[in-house]
């Protein structure tokens, strides 16, 4: 049977071992986040509450867009980014009949083999690169983040898509409405610094996300990924699928889209294309072939329609022109056995009955 694992979206793989002191930039991160939390929380808007409504709105705003940041930055430590296993694939090809990987790769070695990773000696598919630092091959890897700790890969590039928007949409929302208070004349020393502080930190954070979502939406819309643009190989890989990849990465705010992951093993994306593509076009064609079939039986009965109506016609004019016929010789008789001017009005009749016929 495959592996449990991939049956709950939010269950990660196994993860390697991993050095404890590598997690000094995930608490760097943690710290810088709700230190500004605290400050826009009990500087900014917690003496506003007392007397203006619109303090309300912006901590309800500020604190959704906080939770869903701490969300999907949780879900970007913790998810695994995805590595070929030999097992689960091997059995979900089985199920689904596809053809070997080597017949589909893009990325094959020189000899036209498919390609081995020289560190963990597994197969590597397209897009899959080995992590010195994970100590991995991770599938459709971007690039590993330090601050996360982690690669963003095949089933956590989704999280690190959503969390960029979150923290650049948190930090812009954050100095923008922090700045009014920081400049009323009457507020403490203490309260100023601390505002200024925020507000300075979080417009700095706020345009280095700016930059770097936009450049993770320019890499969504040309489906590539941060080390294909460094390395300029979709030239001569030639990878494609960006309406596939814009609605795996799709922002949305509800639950359902943000706890669901790409499922599958990666290696067999476009595979199973082909294999989907290959399935369209038989049953476009038998479709096809029956519409013909449909309209060659309607032509046939039309035609043998046709061919009995005009065999009908022609019967009823025999039947009727053998009809003519005997009641003439009938006239005829009784012409000549002396019916005088009876038996020629009933030839004139007769002519004019067949006439009418």
């Amino acid at each position: 049977m495959p592996d449990s694992s991939s049956s709950f979206p939010l269950a990660p793989l196994a993860l390697p071992d991993r050095e404890p002191a590598r997690f000094l930039p995930v608490l760097f991160v943690c710290t810088i986040i709700f230190t500004l939390w605290a400050i826009y929380n009990f500087v900014n808007s917690a003496p506003e509450l007392l007397w203006a409504q619109r303090g309300w709105i912006e901590l309800i705003i500020f604190n959704s867009l906080f939770a869903m940041l701490l969300v999907c930055y949780t879900l970007c430590v913790v998810t695994n980014p995805g590595e070929v296993r030999k097992r689960s694939c091997l059995i979900f090809r089985e199920k689904k009949k596809l053809p070997p990987w080597e017949d589909h790769a893009q990325e094959k070695k020189r000899s036209g083999a498919r390609r081995h990773c020289k560190w963990c000696g597994k197969f590597k598919p397209d897009r899959c690169h080995h992590c010195r630092v994970c100590k991995r091959c991770v599938l459709k890897m971007d690039h590993h983040c330090p601050w996360i700790y982690n690669c963003v890969g095949f089933r956590n590039h989704k999280y690190f898509f959503l969390l960029l928007l979150y923290a650049t949409l948190a930090a812009h929302f954050m100095w923008i409405t922090m700045f009014e208070s920081v400049v009323e004349e009457e507020e403490p020393l203490g309260r100023v610094f601390l505002l200024v502080f925020g507000m300075v930190l979080s417009s700095l954070f706020g345009l280095l996300l700016t930059a770097f979502f936009a450049f993770h939406i320019w890499l969504a819309f040309k489906a590539m990924t941060t080390i294909e643009y460094c390395e300029k190989s979709t030239k001569k890989l030639g990878f494609s699928g960006v309406g596939q990849r814009i609605v795996q990465l799709r922002p949305a705010m509800l639950v359902d889209s943000l706890l669901t992951i790409a499922r599958g093993e990666a290696v067999d994306l476009r595979v199973k294309n082909e294999a989907h593509a290959r399935e369209r076009a038989r049953l476009y064609d038998e479709v096809n072939a029956l519409k013909k079939k449909i309209i060659k039986d309607q032509q046939d009965h039309l035609a043998e329609r046709d061919r009995m109506s005009a065999t009908f016609n022609q019967r009823i004019e025999e039947i009727t022109r053998e009809f003519a016929d005997g009641v003439a010789m009938k006239a005829e008789e009784r012409r000549r056995s002396g019916g005088g001017a009876t038996s020629e009005k009933l030839r004139l009749r007769v002519e004019e009955l067949t006439f009418e016929r």
